[in-house]
């Protein structure tokens, strides 16, 4: 593997994610890329898993908010079975205590690998002085103490560990770009302190780097098999619109346990056509799904699929609503374009 070498070849590495990719990313590591990343983990006897006080507090607080907002789904959808069939089963769904658990509960079960980081005087001292400053990962009328209690706690750690730093939040890079690296200012005390932190924005970015040495794929086969898999629900979700070739994909392969499993992230764009039955006029867009899957490399069959975008990208002044359930994540407005996330629901269970 190709753990940090310009840099402080003697020390070992701590990976930290952010409360986003614990949770509502990988689900506490449990999805496919989370395997993944686990696979690297154990993997390595230089690579630790470093969890901040604050991200922990964080991880419990939105284990129970999503879960609870699952649970409330549940219960109202299966309402509406109830008065359609006229009877229902009993079933028995978490309480907001056992979400909180679950997170305790798969700590424990990484308690190999984790570092845990104590929440300190000096980081929350720290902190208020970024708030205090607008200093990444604050701005103005943006106050971050959550986040630049976590970077106090990353940096106090830095001085004795290599640090990797897995993050959606914009804030932590510069000019909020994720291909530009840490924000300067913190780019700056890095560089002060000669410590070594680089800073990814997925799990998927930083799995890219390592050298596994993967096999060798044939990946427009299984493009194919993914696209026989998608077809009938994106038919299902996609109103007033013909969907036509894929124009382009991508795909990732990475290691699992398993020598003849490799989990895959795949990232297909179609061609799309709307329609506006109303003025019998045409637009042009563009479908482009981002997901999951596992791949027998044996038998070549993909299982465990799983969604976790859905785009519809259309010309600015397209008449034609979107009506769907909004992906977790905000959407984007771009160059003219408009970019309107959406999710499905649940996993395709295949």
């Amino acid at each position: 593997m190709n753990e940090i070498k310009k840099k402080g070849k003697d020390k070992k590495t701590c990976i930290i994610l952010d409360t986003n990719i614990w949770i509502y990313r990988t689900k506490l590591l449990r999805s496919i890329l989370g395997a993944a990343f686990l696979y690297v983990l154990y993997k390595s006897d230089n690579l630790l898993l470093g969890l901040p006080e604050v991200v922990e507090l964080e991880m419990k607080k939105h284990a129970k908010k999503s879960g609870m907002k699952a649970s409330k789904e549940i219960k109202e959808q299966y309402s509406i079975i109830e008065k359609l069939i006229g009877s229902r089963d009993e079933y028995n769904l978490p309480s907001i205590e056992d979400f909180e658990q679950a997170v305790e509960d798969r700590i424990e079960e990484l308690k190999e690998k984790i570092f845990e980081i104590p929440f300190k005087f000096s980081h929350a001292k720290g902190a208020l002085g970024r708030v205090m400053d607008e200093t990444a990962p604050n701005s103005y009328k943006n106050q971050q103490f959550k986040d630049s209690a976590i970077w106090e706690s990353i940096l106090e750690i830095s001085k004795k560990y290599n640090i990797i730093f897995i993050t959606e939040d914009k804030s932590f890079f510069k000019n909020r770009s994720y291909n530009k690296g840490l924000a300067s200012n913190l780019e700056e005390e890095v560089k002060k302190n000669r410590t070594n932190i680089r800073i990814y924005h997925s799990i998927e970015d930083y799995l890219k780097e390592i050298k596994q040495n993967p096999p060798k794929l044939n990946e427009h086969k299984i493009i194919k098999l993914i696209e026989k898999l998608l077809t009938p629900e994106i038919e299902n979700q996609v109103e007033n619109a013909k969907i036509n070739e894929i124009s382009n994909f991508t795909i990732s392969p990475f290691l699992t346990e398993s020598p003849k499993i490799v989990a895959l992230n795949f990232n297909v764009t179609y061609d799309l056509t709307l329609i506006d039955d109303l003025n019998e006029d045409e637009w042009i867009g563009t479908l482009t799904v981002e997901g999951e899957c596992l791949l027998d490399i044996k038998k070549y069959s993909i299982s465990n699929l799983q969604l976790n975008s859905f785009i519809v990208t259309t010309p600015e002044n397209c008449p034609i609503p979107n009506k769907k359930t909004a992906y977790s994540r905000l959407s984007t407005i771009n160059s003219g374009q408009r970019k309107i996330k959406y999710t499905f629901k649940e996993p395709l269970d295949l």
